[in-house]
């Protein structure tokens, strides 16, 4: 089945199956604030009208209202796709990720925002990991476009064979062979679909789409949106600036850095760890052919759509007035002070980083956090279960700290924007499940 974007009826470039399906936000609407609730209204409307600034100006509201709700920042990364800043929204989709929002949906339409922006590998990974909660062909359409078209070939040929033999499939398959170099069997696949003026148009528009500078484009035309200048989502939404209320009282109490007691214990507090954005910079415009607008209806049972020929690819002039950048922190050198003491004094000391709702988001964290903050590179990870106000969170802890080492690194990951609290590795942390396996690797 294919999927429409919004109400407008834009079609999908490529047939892509229910799991991209906008969904309507009518529970969480009721759930939230009335200020945030009006605010996701605008912004749904918005998208399905095709007004992607207008839009991201109300789910950046409702975000700021409702700023520890997944639903709502995720709609603020369809937002942002739909005014064409692939930069954001993948931000935007990481923080909803954290907040617990692992559905097929938004893996599916983050690894597309990350292939726009040539994280490849992220995106990769991302897909590896969530392969078997995709829709095949999806799948298959997502990993080529995430640099492995090989392997796309392989899974919507293996989609042909199981008797999902449809000609948005063939077309699908054809494209991966397109963007594989494969150009005699792009042709013909496709030409069992389409007349012969039809096909050397459509390998026209595959071959400018195929270029290598082309990635944010070719992701543009998937989704019907055009690409945009992007500043990057606003600072003040960033999702560490708003901490739970357990994460507030340890902020209240903490005197690590400070007193010459023992250091502070952790009280059932779970830190969230957050990647840092990177916004797409604006991409040089090529001519492609204009298509007529096609309806469909926004609904997930909708048949599959073919590939239609792709909008013309524009760079957007318009960005919000006064934007406020979010900061791009930078991967630093581990300080000589810090080098001297981890290397002098090796310990029993863990600092614990962050607390997430899967061990897999937490695996995919301590990649990052390690990126982030180069002093954790020759630490140990320790992911912990544990149960907190009837929630289970996956706790991520660098670990093999001696005391003045754990203080020193909890200051650089603090004074980079990090949360961090240390403390005796032979302590049992309140809410930790007692049989959980800990992990503990480089």
């Amino acid at each position: 089945m294919t999927i429409a974007t919004n109400n407008k009826g834009r079609v999908i470039a490529l047939a892509l199956t229910t799991a991209l399906a906008t969904t309507t936000l009518a529970g969480c609407i009721g759930k939230v604030a009335p200020s945030s609730a009006s605010s996701l209204a605008k912004a749904e409307n918005a998208i399905s009208k095709g007004k992607g600034n207008k839009a991201v100006a109300y789910a950046e509201a409702a975000v700021l209202a409702d700023p520890r709700n997944a639903e709502t920042r995720s709609l603020l990364a369809k937002a942002y796709i739909e005014a064409g800043r692939f930069g954001s929204a993948a931000t935007a989709f990481d923080e909803a990720m954290q907040l617990g929002d692992v559905s097929g949906r938004t893996i599916l339409m983050q690894a597309l925002t990350l292939s726009a922006g040539e994280r490849f590998s992220e995106a990769q990974t991302l897909l590896d990991r969530y392969e078997r909660n995709l829709d095949p062909a999806d799948f298959g359409l997502a990993i080529t476009v995430a640099g492995r078209p090989q392997q796309g070939i392989q899974v919507l040929s293996n989609v042909l064979r199981s008797g999902v033999n449809t000609m948005q499939v063939r077309q699908n398959l054809a494209y991966a062979f397109a963007l594989n170099g494969d150009w005699r069997s792009a042709r013909l696949v496709a030409q069992q679909d389409l007349a012969a003026d039809a096909l050397a148009k459509r390998m026209g528009q595959w071959a400018v789409l195929a270029q290598p500078q082309m990635n944010a484009q070719r992701v543009a035309a998937l989704l019907e949106t055009t690409v945009s200048a992007d500043v990057g989502q606003p600072a003040q939404l960033a999702l560490e600036n708003f901490p739970t209320p357990t994460q507030l009282a340890l902020a209240a109490v903490d005197t690590v850095e400070k007193a010459p007691v023992p250091l502070v214990e952790d009280d059932g507090v779970e830190l969230a760890a957050i990647a840092p954005s990177e916004p797409v910079a604006a991409i040089t415009t090529f001519d492609v052919e204009k298509p007529a607008p096609v309806a469909v209806s926004r609904v997930a049972a909708a048949p599959r759509i073919v590939l239609p020929k792709p909008t013309p690819v524009r760079v957007s002039a318009e960005v919000p007035a006064k934007p406020v950048v979010a900061p791009q922190p930078k991967a630093a050198t581990p300080s000589k002070a810090f080098a001297a003491a981890f290397i002098a004094k090796p310990g029993d000391y863990m600092i614990q980083l962050g607390s997430f709702a899967s061990a897999a988001i937490a695996d995919d964290a301590w990649a990052r956090l390690q990126k982030r903050h180069p002093e954790l590179k020759s630490a140990d990870k320790s992911v912990t279960k544990a149960k907190v106000d009837g929630k289970i969170y996956y706790r991520v802890a660098a670990s093999g700290f001696a005391r003045s080492s754990a203080v020193e690194v909890c200051g650089i990951v603090k004074k980079r924007g990090g949360g961090c609290f240390a403390y005796a590795g032979t302590r049992t942390l309140p809410g930790a499940i007692a049989d959980a396996t800990r992990v503990a690797t480089r």
